[in-house]
């Protein structure tokens, strides 16, 4: 199986969604973002015909755990957010817009952290289950806030068939290894007339085809496959669910695509000037070049949502 794994993302010659179309190389990225492994560098394979993007990394799945340091799970940034105003109207935003398909039922939060988005939905009406990887996020979104959130990888854990009403992924498509199988199962898990979110960055986003090896969001090695709604599209319809939406607005993620290809964000002992720049410059060009680039349906994350 690990064998399997490797192959994928190492010789694969043609694109699983087209069959016959034969990927080409994109562009050569680094890790701009975690820098766990200094000056290494993945190739990064593009369908012609859908635009789907592979990372080629040739590592095995248990050897990319060391590319996920123990900062991508920090405590203390959930903490902070929690707190946070601005992550508020996001979780809010984000749920209205849920709510014009379902508003109510059983949520599962596929990748869910420390349950943020979890909160925010049991506010809004729903109960609430969560799965996450991490051990700590979920211990610590279990025991602080009470919530039911089962450490796990998505392949691994066993779901009731037909139980959720709706079931969310954000950001968490990408990291997948094997896209169609996760499709599937998750059409397995969701109630009839379920509604289907996933979220995940766009490539061919305007900010996708700026920046180049820069974008933030490839963060590479970590994101194994790199969508365009055409090809995300695919996956979701084989599995047997019908596309009803698509967004290309996120308040959270697509001016923060913009602004971290320019600059670290909230970079580890950032200087002042560093700080002033960002936040009275970069932010707010980067929060304008993000909603012009939704509008032209470009925007550098969009959001999917399908019925069972």
């Amino acid at each position: 199986m690990h064998a399997t794994k490797v192959e994928m993302h190492s010789i694969r010659s043609r694109c699983v969604v087209c069959v016959d179309a034969e990927l080409k190389l994109w562009l050569v990225a680094e890790d701009q973002n975690q820098r766990v492994v200094e000056e290494q560098r993945y190739e990064i394979m593009r369908c012609p015909s859908c635009g789907l993007g592979y990372t080629i990394h040739g590592l095995r799945v248990e050897e990319l755990w060391r590319y996920y340091p123990k900062q991508y799970y920090s405590l203390d940034d959930n903490r902070r957010m929690e707190g946070s105003k601005a992550s508020r109207v996001y979780r809010k935003t984000r749920m209205a817009r849920i709510k014009r398909y379902a508003s109510s039922g059983l949520l599962l939060d596929i990748g869910a952290g420390t349950g943020m988005f979890m909160k925010w939905a049991k506010e809004s009406g729903f109960e609430v289950e969560g799965l996450e990887l991490s051990r700590d996020a979920a211990e610590y979104g279990s025991k602080e806030w009470g919530l039911a959130i089962r450490q796990g990888d998505l392949h691994e854990t066993v779901f009731p068939p037909s139980r959720y009403d709706v079931v969310t992924l954000s950001h968490v498509f990408e990291h997948l290894h094997e896209p169609l199988t996760a499709a599937r199962k998750l059409y397995e898990i969701t109630k009839p007339g379920g509604l289907l979110v996933v979220a995940v960055p766009n490539f061919e986003s305007l900010q996708a085809r700026v920046f180049g090896k820069r974008w933030y969001h490839l963060d590479v090695p970590r994101h194994l496959f790199h969508y365009t709604p055409r090809s995300l599209r695919a996956f979701i319809e084989r599995a047997g669910f019908k596309i009803i939406g698509l967004s290309f607005f996120s308040p959270e993620h697509n001016w923060a695509g913009i602004l971290g290809s320019v600059m670290r964000l909230n970079a580890p002992g950032e200087r002042f000037m560093h700080k002033v720049v960002r936040k009275l410059a970069g932010v707010p060009a980067a929060r304008a070049a993000a909603y012009v680039e939704a509008v032209l349906s470009r925007g550098g994350t969009f959001e999917i949502y399908a019925r069972k």
